[in-house]
């Protein structure tokens, strides 16, 4: 079973966070901002904005989401994030190792959206998502969401050669196949940083691209919530623990200063 955070173990990687130079990357709806019923009213609470603000001023620190890079950007308006990296790991990753940009999925996606809206029409309370390189099926909407997912996956099936699709909360991610990913995203990071070691935190399936991959530096990994089949080593119960561990890392910085 995976340890929870603040088992011993966890609390010494977090310890060896402040003993080298470090990197802290985070997810942000599950993870730096709860799930919410309507994705457009997602926003990071007022307490953890304020901790976010002085753990980014103490550590350096990432925002790597699946949303799009410019909407990412506008809900963490005030948060020093040295690097934001949006759409699953495919915009803005400052290595040309991982991806240029994305251009050459652009098409595809916008092809692709066009076509869907068709073949979904019929399904009630479903929306889709244009990310420009990415594109998201939501159904938190659809009152069935069972029913609506099963009949969403049977209808996406035959992009498999095209795109990935990687379930999430109420959402299937439609992720061209060879994009980079998370896990790709943060690699690039730790290269580019030269850190020593780094700390990952996500919620869902995407982060599991993190959790998995051979990362250049010593990475602790965090998932939120329980999940037994998560390659992540630790775990934190609930995303209300967050502002916890937030919290405990900027105390840990600054724990011997005068």
């Amino acid at each position: 079973m995976t340890p929870l955070l603040h088992s011993p173990d966890g609390l010494e990687a977090l310890r060896r966070l402040v003993s080298e130079p470090s990197l802290l990357a985070f997810d942000f709806d599950g993870t730096l901002s709860p799930i919410v019923a309507d994705r457009d009213a997602a926003a990071l609470a007022p307490t953890t904005a304020s901790l976010l603000r002085e753990v980014c001023r103490s550590y350096r620190c990432a925002l790597i989401t699946g949303r799009s890079r410019g909407d990412a950007l506008a809900r963490t308006e005030g948060i020093p994030f040295e690097f934001v990296i949006g759409n699953h790991g495919m915009e803005d990753v400052p290595d040309p190792r991982v991806l240029d940009g994305g251009l050459p999925f652009l098409p595809i996606v916008d092809e692709t959206h066009a076509a869907l809206e068709v073949t979904l029409g019929d399904c009630d309370g479903v929306t889709i998502e244009n990310k420009g390189l990415s594109l998201a099926i939501h159904y938190r909407r659809a009152l069935e969401r069972s029913r609506v997912r099963e009949r969403l996956l049977a209808r996406l099936a035959p992009l498999a050669d095209r795109f990935r699709v990687v379930p999430g909360k109420m959402v299937l991610n439609l992720v061209p196949v060879g994009a980079a990913h998370k896990g790709d995203a943060l690699a690039a990071l730790i290269r580019r940083t030269g850190v020593a070691r780094a700390l990952y935190v996500g919620d869902d399936v995407t982060d599991e691209d993190v959790f998995a991959t051979p990362m250049p530096a010593a990475v602790t990994t965090v998932r939120v919530g329980t999940s037994p089949a998560s390659a992540a080593r630790f775990f934190l119960p609930d995303q209300r623990k967050m502002d916890d561990l937030l919290a405990m890392l900027f105390h840990q910085k600054h724990a011997n200063e005068p």
